[in-house]
């Protein structure tokens, strides 16, 4: 068992010596109100990931939101109902870093996507794959602020009851601010 522990450590700091793991990820805020309805999000997803060479990355991130909705009183319900969503997701994927100008880097993620969403009276299983194109700035050599711009994909979605049909979506969500990630990530 020493021996184990032993090569596993010394295969850990080879893998750091040479800037090869990065750690980073996202949070998100965000709030929107119509006609007294309203919903605020929350998302934390974590990242780690593990430069193969230059050019190419493989790596997870691993999500969770909450989604607090607020329906307005339209005179047919005494007060409002309100909902909260949860989701968790997972989200392993490989980086093509295609263009490299002095400290920026231009990359496109190839996602294969799971997420599990619902609340107290309905869950919905998700799966997908996609592209998600991105932007790195080097502010130094051990940080980089990441950007990421919706995706071009395909998922599939149900609901967790009988009867329930799956939801098909092919997604070019790449001209949605919402869809809009910013992160920070800590090379090692």
């Amino acid at each position: 068992m020493k021996k184990i522990f032993a090569i596993a450590l010394v295969a850990m700091m080879t893998m750091t010596a040479n800037a090869q793991v990065y750690v980073g990820g996202t949070v998100g805020l965000k709030s929107l109100s119509s006609d007294g309805t309203s919903a605020t999000t929350f998302t934390i997803a974590p990242e780690l990931g593990y430069n193969l060479n230059d050019s190419w990355a493989i790596g997870i991130a691993v999500g969770y939101s909450t989604n607090n909705i607020a329906y307005a009183n339209d005179g047919s319900f005494a007060g409002k109902l309100d909902k909260r969503v949860n989701t968790f997701a997972v989200n392993p994927y490989v980086r093509y870093t295609f263009a490299k100008l002095d400290k920026v880097n231009f990359f496109a993620d190839g996602i294969v996507s799971y997420a599990n969403t619902g609340n107290s009276d309905v869950k919905v299983n998700a799966f997908g794959i996609g592209i998600q194109p991105g932007v790195a700035i080097n502010l130094n050599e051990k940080v980089s602020f990441v950007a990421k711009l919706g995706q071009i994909g395909w998922s599939t979605a149900k609901a967790d009851f009988d009867g329930a049909k799956a939801l098909n979506e092919i997604d070019f969500s790449l001209n949605s601010l919402a869809a809009l990630n910013f992160g920070l990530y800590f090379n090692f």
